[in-house]
């Protein structure tokens, strides 16, 4: 058992007091001891009477008898005491060094020291595996977590990222001022126990064991304070793995943010020294939160709080009282550290533990960073990161030549992270949909005045893949356009102008989204107006064009173009909607999400979706979202997707299954083009002690390797050409058209460099020829080495000895080992460096000389490998239209290829669907299809029964372009509905549809009103929901649109709802005549189209029979069937949800009785089957009588006014059918 910690902390190379200082303000004066004035080459230096900044030896106690060891311990337990830690550190003796008689000792935890085993404290133990008891607390987590100084770390099995923790310089900062009481980490449950006893009688309540990164520890003996860091050659940390804290919390009750001995430390203090933050709280324009301009985003900062704090201290609360809307992520050497009420957040998001002091603080090791990052971002949070841009040293520099007093480092802020700027994380991997970020603003005249026709203006952006949405739209009343757009894309981060956009567009905003993050920000001045953001564009646009290769046959018209945008500043805003389906369509249909829980399942999307890129998916979404309209364009991707299909869909399998060795390539490439740009966290001179090089490096390797994969396949499915007549695939699959060539590209970094090499070693090593630069600093070194074998063969022809040779020692190189019998012979310029038995070791001053030379030359040499990198990812980059233009072949592809396997996964038969071209205006556009299916649903989803597909024929030469479908509830009439809509979408996105013979006039837009749901946090009710989607339908339908509408009217009284489903039945059929379908349980309205030739009568069949008590017991057959249901059989509903018999038949009493009267009232049976002459007699009796009564001496109020209306409904029959 390695050394046991008894509150779970590491005893890290920087000690948590340092950390926990840095906001603690002291009159003390000595600086912190920097990282590398910590590393010398005695573990145990003894000090000097004079202050220093070399950390007193623990060697100063009285001297005690040395007992001697040798070589005969050598592989031996031992264990070591360590006075500061109180604690025995447990390993065996790796070597002994005669030189100088030091025992080499490897600890449990692979770390080494070199001790003089006669100065130490040891014991010497067996060899015994020593078994461990686990105390759980809570539930088990399967994340293996270890606790550092407080900080909860997620250790990763092959321990990455935790070398060079020596150069750790959290120790930068004016720290260590206080005292140890109030600066050693908080003390933590016993959460190990070890059954034996010697380990038992370690103490459990030490503090601060040392700084954290590596576990140096520190030796104290006698009187003296911190002993020195002990030398390593292994930096590895190996920490104890401590149970998850999240389910601790939850497991004593702290499911607070502060909770426990904690809210008694904080609260007091907050209290007293941040009163600032209280009722008396200002922005940072020193205005109060019920100033209208007041901005809770700034604090101000009181001088004589700002007096009070240390240089540290100060700079943290400059960045906070400028951003109190994020929390801060604050480097200090390896660790990003929380404090204050950042503290709180941490320790309740992340599960940080708390330091020990009255002031909240806690942090967690930069490796960590990204999964820590992406947890607070998608929990809502904004993320301020805010990295080092100095080290130590620097600082120190700095202040020599500015003759600055500044004692704390630079710190930049380097990112913004939200829900929407997102780029890498184990969530956003496994979750290929974008995360738009979008930006809306409105013409300002629509706010003054809500009657006129909005202009919105938005910017999307997906962050994670560079892809970008720039433009503005005209609108409705209802904001339509905009509604559409917010459920295609459900944007995770909203930015909108302050008091900028009117009540309606911020219901929208609200309703049409899913809990986006919301930023507000002031126009003009962080918010730009329509003008500025043309001339940024124009601007953009410039240098975009001027970096086009000169000569493109694209150059001239992009020039022509940037003419016109020096006309009109705005005519650079192009229109970004070109929709096909209304917001309406989008959730009713479920394209994207179903109504249960918003996922995926169950969607039309989640049916077609065998992609397996996530670029293909993205892809795929868009291509669903906007379907194709017209003809050619149709055709062309069926064309495609046919070829995909048959003898050629062995090679598409082929070309599928090498593609799921891919990674996300569209947001790989967008890392590694961002990496070029040097900025943010990639910046030069940032600071970062994680290995970022390679990971780097290994992403700019697999982007390498992406590309090569994408070319390889797309080549090889370019066999299939021979046999196929699709231009979209010859386009797509023929290298220099849609296929860039890039061959030669890859060839140069093929040849550049070992690619399995360098991902291995994390370092690239040029080939020659490759780099300049490098190159020339290899032939420096090999000079110099040449020279030093020449000067050896000298002094073997000077000496008279060919065994003369060189030898390294250490750290020393190029000592000359000269025999013992030569030392007589020796010149006097030889210098003795070390000898052993029969060998003595020199240098010479040509050696020394070669030796400096020789170590600036290496120095250039990797200072050139650090730099080649960079200088190869910009020759990438420079290629950057390539590559994406290789990555959108190979989503197209994708796509492809799942559309020509979607229909293997329908029910039933399934075609191609023939597209209609309009050869002339008056053409009646056509909707046709034998036994369709649906396209979602299966036998196996509806439990016993199977699916029935049905016939269908709307418009068309003699066919009635409406369809009015009646039937009983449950009867299959709004699947049908769905099963029109979702057809057509699928033919016109060019895939198959499930039917045995499919025709469509292409649709311009597809309207939907189905289902029953209100809007109240937007103050619509059901049937206000209702209507508004309706009136959409109403203005914005056209000839070419189909429509869609279920059951319209049912949100109030019977005879307002049918009032109104009559007379928008008679708007789509009359006046817009396009195609459509009318689901309704008013039959009435069957009754009024009986004979009319523009709709056409139909029912979902079933069969009735007696039930028990009488109650009418239904059949659905789901048959789509001539004519109109008598009924809609809504008791037979009731005797299927469980209603009591005795309420049943009630029911069905009452429903008799309402017949009856209704039928008493309307006699409308009997009107349609007299003859046409009778029919006219009987409208003019009914006209006299009223008329007489009108002429009467009787009140009006006596006036029968249903008797009025049958008269009106019945001279309206009589007209349609004259």
């Amino acid at each position: 058992m390695s050394r046991r910690r008894s509150n779970g902390h590491s005893p890290l190379i920087n000690q948590q007091r340092q950390i926990t200082s840095f906001f603690s303000k002291t009159t003390s004066s000595p600086s912190p001891i920097s990282s590398k004035s910590k590393q010398t080459q005695n573990p145990n230096p003894c000090p000097g009477p004079s202050p220093s900044h070399t950390t007193p030896s623990p060697l100063q106690s009285k001297p005690k008898p040395k007992k001697s060891h040798g070589q005969e311990v050598v592989g031996k337990r031992i264990r070591v005491y360590w006075p500061l830690d109180n604690i025995w550190y447990e390993g065996y003796v790796k070597l002994f060094s005669k030189d100088n008689g030091k025992h080499l000792v490897q600890y449990d935890d692979a770390e080494e020291e070199l001790l003089d085993l006669g100065e130490e404290k040891i014991e010497w133990v067996q060899e015994t595996v020593k078994t461990l008891k686990r105390l759980r607390r809570g539930p088990l987590s399967t994340s293996n977590e270890v606790v550092v100084d407080g900080h909860v770390v997620m250790e990763d099995e092959d321990k990455e990222g935790s070398n060079d923790v020596a150069d750790d310089d959290s120790s930068d900062e004016d720290w260590g001022k206080s005292g140890d009481k109030d600066l050693v980490a908080e003390e933590e449950e016993e959460l190990m126990e070890l059954e034996d006893e010697e380990d038992d009688e370690v103490p459990t309540t030490s503090t601060n064991k040392g700084k954290r990164g590596l576990r140096s520890k520190r030796k104290l003996k006698g009187g003296g304070n911190l002993g020195s860091a002990k030398k390593t050659k292994c930096d590895k940390d190996v920490m104890e793995p401590t149970p998850n804290v999240e389910s601790m919390k939850v497991a004593n009750g702290m499911n607070t943010v502060v909770s426990g001995d904690a809210s008694a430390r904080f609260i007091v203090r907050e209290a007293e020294k941040l009163h600032f933050l209280g009722e008396v709280r200002r922005d940072a324009k020193k205005r109060f939160p019920g100033d209208a301009n007041y901005d809770p985003r700034t604090l101000y900062l009181p001088p004589d709080f700002l007096k009070s704090l240390s240089g540290g201290q100060r700079q943290w609360w400059e960045f906070k009282s400028k951003h109190m809307d994020k929390v801060l992520f604050f480097k200090m050497g390896k660790f990003y550290e929380l404090f204050e009420m950042d503290a709180h957040i941490g320790a309740k998001e992340l599960g940080l533990q708390y330091m020990k002091g009255e002031q909240p603080h806690c942090g967690f090791p930069e490796k960590n960073f990204s999964m820590n990052v992406e947890k607070l971002a998608r929990k809502g949070y904004r993320v301020l990161v805010i990295e080092q841009t100095e080290t130590p040293e620097q600082m120190e520099l700095r202040r020599k030549e500015d003759g600055s007093k500044d004692k704390v480092v630079k710190r930049e802020i380097c990112a913004v992270v939200t829900k929407g700027t997102l780029t890498e994380g184990e969530m956003l991997s496994a979750n290929p949909d974008a995360s738009y970020l979008m930006a809306v603003t409105e013409n300002s005249q629509n706010v003054a005045n809500q009657n006129t026709e909005r202009i919105f203006g938005v910017c999307v952006v997906d962050v994670a893949t560079s892809r970008v949405i720039l433009g503005q739209f005209g609108d409705d009343l209802e904001c339509s356009a905009l509604s559409c757009l917010l459920s295609e894309l459900r944007p995770v981060e909203i930015i909108k102008p302050v008091k900028l956009l009117g009540p309606e567009t911020e219901k929208v905003l609200l309703r049409h989204t899913r809990s986006p993050l919301v930023n507000e920000l002031v126009p003009l001045l962080e918010f730009w107006d329509a003008e500025r953001t043309a001339q940024e564009i124009r601007r953009i646009y410039r240098c975009t064009v001027d970096q086009l290769v000169s000569g493109s046959p694209k150059t001239s018209n992009l020039h022509s173009d940037d003419s016109h945008l020096e006309e009109d500043d705005l005519g650079c805003l192009p229109d970004v909607l070109s929709e096909l389906m209304r917001t309406a369509a989008l959730e009713n249909l479920e394209i994207f999400e179903n109504s249960r829980n918003g996922d995926s399942s169950g969607t039309i999307y989640a049916q077609l979706n065998h992609c397996v890129t996530g670029f293909g998916k993205r892809l795929l979404k868009t291509w669903l979202a906007r379907p194709l309209y017209h003809v050619e364009l149709i055709k062309e991707r069926q064309d495609a997707v046919a070829s995909l299909q048959g003898v050629n869909l062995p090679y598409a399998l082929e070309f599928r299954k090498a593609m799921t060795r891919l990674p996300d390539m569209e947001r790989l490439l967008a890392r590694v083009f961002s990496s070029s740009k040097a900025c943010g966290r990639n910046a030069n001179k940032v600071v970062l002690y994680e290995d970022a090089a390679k990971k780097q490096l290994q992403e700019f390797i697999s982007a390498l390797h992406g590309c090569e994969l994408m070319v390889q396949i797309c080549c090889s499915l370019g066999v299939i050409l021979e046999h196929v007549e699709s231009r979209q695939l010859h386009h797509l699959l023929t290298p220099g058209q849609g296929l860039p060539d890039v061959n030669s590209i890859l060839k140069h970094f093929k040849d550049a460099f070992d690619w399995v090499q360098a991902n291995s070693s994390g370092r690239i090593i040029p080939h020659e020829g490759v780099d300049i630069e490098y190159d020339s600093s290899c032939e420096k070194v090999k000079e110099i080495e040449s020279h030093l074998t020449k000067y050896l063969q000298e002094q073997r022809r000077l000496l008279g000895n060919k065994s003369i040779t060189y030898a390294t020692v250490g750290k020393d190189s190029y000592l000359l080992e000269v025999p013992e019998s030569l030392r007589g012979s020796i010149p006097r310029d030889y210098e003795l460096c070390s000898s052993k038995k029969g060998i003595f070791r020199y240098w010479t001053p040509n050696i020394k000389k070669s030796l400096t030379e020789l170590s600036e030359a290496e120095t250039g040499k990797e200072s050139s490998l650090k730099s080649i990198l960079h200088r190869l990812i910009g020759q990438f980059c420079e290629h950057h239209l390539k590559w994406r233009q290789l990555v959108s072949v190979t989503a197209e592809l994708d796509v492809l290829i799942s559309l020509a396997i979607a229909s293997d996964y329908f029910e039933g038969p399934s075609c191609r669907p023939v597209i209609m071209s309009s050869s002339c205006t008056n053409e009646v556009p056509h909707f046709s299809a034998k036994s369709l299916g649906h396209p979602v649903l299966k036998s196996d989803s509806l439990g016993k029964g199977t699916f029935v597909s049905n016939d269908i024929t709307i418009g068309g030469s003699g066919h009635a372009s409406f369809i009015l479908l009646t039937g009983p509830n449950m009867g299959g009439k709004s699947t049908l509905l769905r099963q029109v809509c979702l057809a057509a979408i699928l033919a016109q996105l060019g895939a198959d549809v499930p039917a045995e013979s499919f025709e469509l006039s292409p649709v311009d837009r597809i309207f939907v009103r189905m289902g029953a749901r209100d809007h109240i946090m937007v103050g619509q009710s059901t049937f206000l929901t209702e209507l508004s989607e309706t009136a959409t339908m109403l203005s914005y339908s056209t000839r070419n649109s189909l429509v869609a509408l279920d059951e319209l009217g049912r949100g109030t009284s019977t005879s307002d709802g049918q009032a109104i489903a009559e007379s928008v039945l008679e708007h789509f059929v009359y006046k817009v005549q396009c195609r459509g379908m009318f689901s309704t349980h008013y039959h009435r309205l069957a009754v009024d189209y009986q004979n009319n030739p523009e709709v056409s009568l139909c029912h979902m069949a079933c069969q009735v029979g007696n039930g028990d008590g009488g109650v009418e017991e239904v059949t659905f057959l789901y048959r789509l069937t001539p004519g109109a249901c008598p009924k809609s059989y809504g008791v037979n509903i009731a005797r299927l949800a469980g209603l009591p018999i005795s309420v049943l038949q009630k029911a069905a009493a009452k429903s008799r009785e309402f017949e009856a009267t209704y039928g008493k009232h309307r006699k409308a049976d009997s009107f349609f089957f007299q003859s046409p002459v009778d029919n006219m007699v009987s409208c003019i009796q009914g006209l006299i009588s009223a008329v007489e009564k009108w002429t009467s001496h009787e009140s009006a109020k006596s006036i029968d006014i249903d008797s009025l209306t049958e008269v009106w409904h019945r001279a309206r029959i009589l007209e349609q059918q004259s």
